[in-house]
C-alpha cells in the first residue's frame, strides 16, 4: 500500500450549513487506508462532534475572550501571526500536511497562511456572484491565484471560477448521505403536531428565511394563490432581521391559514418535507442546494428558478426550471398540482435520479481526481 495523502480540511463553522454538510458526508466516508485527514474549524460546531472517531480535529480559539480578540488586533497591525494562525501553524508543523482543503470562499484569508508555509492549497467553492461581497476584491483575486485546485460544486459555478481566472477547475457535486434520511412519523400526525392542515395540496422550502433564498418570492406566490386549496410551507430559521418581521406581519394580515413558517427540531425535519406534495425552490441564487436532493431523494417534484446549479439537476421527469416572476410561478404551480394529482411525476424516478448524488458515488469521484492531482 502506498503512502496516505494527508489533507488539512479548513471550514468556517463546523455547523448544519449545506455546504458544510456536504463536507461531513465526504469526511465520513473517505477511505482511510488511501488519506489521512485533520479538520480545523473556525468555530466549536456540532459536527465536530459527529466526524468519525478516526479524523483528528480542532477549532479556533482566536475569539474565545475578550483578550484574544485584543491580541489579535494587535499582533495582525504588527504583521505577526495571528492567535489563529499560529494555531494552524503548529497543526501543520505537527501534521505535516500535502495540501490545505479549505472548504467554502469564506476561508479565503487563510490561503495566503498555507502558501508562506509552502503547501499546496485547494479551495472548493459552494458560492455564486451575491455572495463574493462578503469578500475583499484582493482576498478572492489572491485567492484564485494562489489555489492549486479551485473546486466549483456546479457547472455554474466552474464557468464563474474561469471567469475569474482559476488555472485548474473541477467540478464537485454535492452530495446527501442518504442513509440517515428517515421517515418516522406519517403524514397525518406531523401535520397535526404543526398545525398543517389535511387534505390541502402542500408546497413546501427549506432553507432560511433571507432574500437570497426567496423568502419574500415564496409568500408573495402563497399571497397570490389564498383562494386555491393549497397550503404553503417555510421550514427554517430566521435571522430576526426587518426583513422577517414585515413578512411575518404580511402573512398574518393577508393569508394566516395559508402559510406556516417555523424551525423545527431536526428530528421532525425529514418528516415534515414528507408531507410536501410539491418543493418549491424559491432562491434567486443557489449553487447546487442539499435540499434539492433531500426532497428528491424522498420522491417530490421540484419547481425552481433558473438561480443556478438546479437546472443541472432537474429534468423533465423530475420538475421544471423557470425564470423568476411571480404569476408565471403561481401558473407553474397550478401546472404541476394538476400533473402531480394526474400521476405524471413517478416518486421512484425521481427518487433513482437523486441516488446519483449519494455521498457513497460522488465520493469515489471525489478520491479519484484527489488521487490523479494529488499523487
Amino acid at each position: 500500500m502506498g503512502k496516505k495523502i494527508k489533507i488539512l480540511f479548513l471550514t468556517p463553522y463546523a455547523g448544519r450549513t449545506g455546504s458544510e454538510m456536504m463536507l461531513w458526508y465526504l469526511l465520513s466516508q473517505l477511505d482511510r487506508d488511501k488519506f489521512d485527514v485533520f479538520l480545523f474549524s473556525r468555530h466549536k460546531g456540532e459536527l465536530l462532534r459527529l466526524l468519525p472517531t478516526e479524523i483528528s480535529s480542532d477549532y479556533s480559539r482566536s475569539a474565545s475572550s475578550l483578550v484574544n480578540r485584543i491580541l489579535n488586533k494587535i499582533y495582525s497591525k504588527l504583521n505577526w501571526l495571528t492567535i489563529e494562525e499560529t494555531q494552524i501553524k503548529h497543526i501543520h508543523q505537527k501534521f505535516k500536511p500535502d495540501v490545505w482543503y479549505f472548504n467554502t470562499m469564506v476561508m479565503t484569508d487563510l490561503v495566503e497562511l498555507s502558501h508562506r508555509f509552502g503547501a499546496k492549497s485547494i479551495v472548493h467553492f459552494h458560492e455564486l456572484e451575491s455572495q463574493y461581497s462578503g469578500v475583499t476584491y484582493g482576498a478572492l483575486k489572491n485567492c484564485i491565484a494562489r489555489a492549486f485546485l479551485s473546486i466549483g460544486c456546479s457547472e455554474r459555478v466552474c464557468e464563474n471560477l474561469r471567469i475569474l481566472g482559476a488555472n485548474r477547475v473541477v467540478k464537485q457535486y454535492e452530495c446527501v448521505d442518504f442513509s440517515r434520511i428517515q421517515i418516522t412519523a406519517d403524514k397525518d400526525t406531523i401535520k397535526t403536531k404543526y398545525q398543517i392542515p389535511n387534505g390541502k395540496f402542500i408546497v413546501l422550502m427549506s432553507g432560511q428565511r433571507i432574500e437570497r433564498k426567496g423568502y419574500d418570492i415564496f409568500i408573495d406566490t402563497a399571497l397570490g394563490l389564498s383562494k386555491e386549496d393549497i397550503h404553503f410551507v417555510w421550514l427554517g430559521s430566521s435571522k430576526e432581521t426587518g426583513f422577517d418581521l414585515y413578512y411575518s406581519k404580511k402573512i398574518e394580515k393577508l393569508n394566516p391559514a395559508g402559510v406556516s413558517a417555523f424551525y423545527p427540531p431536526q428530528s421532525d425535519y425529514f418528516d415534515l418535507m414528507n408531507c410536501a406534495d410539491l418543493f418549491f425552490l424559491s432562491s434567486r441564487e443557489d449553487p447546487f442546494p442539499l435540499v434539492m436532493l433531500e426532497a428528491a431523494y424522498l420522491g417530490k417534484p421540484i419547481l425552481a428558478l433558473n438561480s443556478g446549479g438546479s437546472s443541472e439537476f432537474i429534468n423533465k421527469e423530475t420538475g421544471m426550471n423557470i425564470e423568476l416572476s411571480v404569476p408565471k410561478i403561481q401558473e407553474s404551480i397550478l401546472t404541476m398540482r394538476k400533473d402531480i394529482l394526474s400521476g405524471k411525476y413517478l416518486a421512484d424516478e425521481i427518487k433513482k435520479h437523486a441516488l446519483t448524488y449519494d455521498a457513497v458515488v460522488q465520493t469515489a469521484l471525489f478520491e479519484n481526481w484527489l488521487l490523479r492531482e494529488l499523487e
